[in-house]
């Protein structure tokens, strides 16, 4: 089932991405999120896809992300972190879906490219290809008019019209109590969960072919769902099908 997410700048006067279903194909591909979001990202009329995501501001492609994440694997998280005060290792808990509509723009961005005024300066959202270049001329690189503004004063009003998913979140360690900032990364986590499934994707490879005999490349043309599917209707018919062991 495809996936439509609304974007709030979006690329090339398109405002949405369409997502296609996640094939087996897809997922053995890489864990890349920026190769996963140009794989599934549908060619269609006001959709974003192809060079265009690279235009994507940063706070649009997190939350295109999210939404990806949210589809494939819910959106209650639970994400490990380490206490930085005792060292116990601990569970945090957060709905990804109220997460990224907490992270809406503030409005200050306007036009093509989105900019905002900072001062005398004009500058432009950072944008997905930005990231790619040096850190250290990056505001340089968005300013379009005026001096290059003042560093922390500019990430500040950058964040602010476009939130991203790179962020710390608030925890509490539950063994000393001691309060800390959480990081959390938007494109590390949805990478993290795509290297996981590779295990689980040979796994019901191996189901699939060994049961019904079709080729690789079939079962790779499956969707992730679909063949998820198959794999739990098989596993539950082995189960059902184990002999009672007899108690003595």
């Amino acid at each position: 089932m495809a996936v439509s997410v609304d974007l709030a700048f979006g690329a090339r006067g398109a405002h949405r991405i369409m997502f296609a279903a996640l094939t087996g194909a897809d997922e053995r591909a890489g864990a890349d999120a920026g190769a996963m979001l140009a794989r599934l990202a549908l060619e269609e009329d006001g959709a974003v896809s192809g060079d265009a995501l690279r235009e994507l501001p940063v706070g649009d492609r997190d939350r295109a992300l999210a939404a990806l994440y949210g589809a494939l694997y819910g959106d209650d998280i639970i994400a490990d972190a380490v206490c930085i005060a005792c060292a116990a290792r601990y569970e945090i808990r957060f709905d990804l879906a109220e997460l990224a509509a907490s992270r809406r723009p503030d409005g200050s961005a306007s036009g093509e490219p989105p900019a905002i005024a900072l001062g005398r300066s004009k500058v432009r959202l950072p944008r997905w290809s930005d990231i790619t270049g040096s850190p250290a001329t990056l505001l340089a690189r968005l300013t379009l008019s005026g001096p290059v503004p003042a560093a922390e004063p500019a990430a500040r009003a950058i964040e602010a019209a476009d939130p991203s998913l790179e962020l710390d979140l608030a925890a509490t360690c539950p063994e000393c109590r001691a309060a800390q900032m959480v990081p959390f990364s938007m494109t590390a986590f949805i990478e993290a969960a795509l290297r996981r499934d590779r295990a689980f994707l040979v796994r019901e490879v191996h189901l699939l072919a060994s049961t019904y005999r079709w080729s690789h490349a079939e079962i790779l043309s499956l969707t992730r769902a679909e063949r998820q599917s198959y794999a739990r209707l098989l596993i539950g018919e082995r189960e059902t099908a184990q002999p009672l062991r007899r108690v003595s």
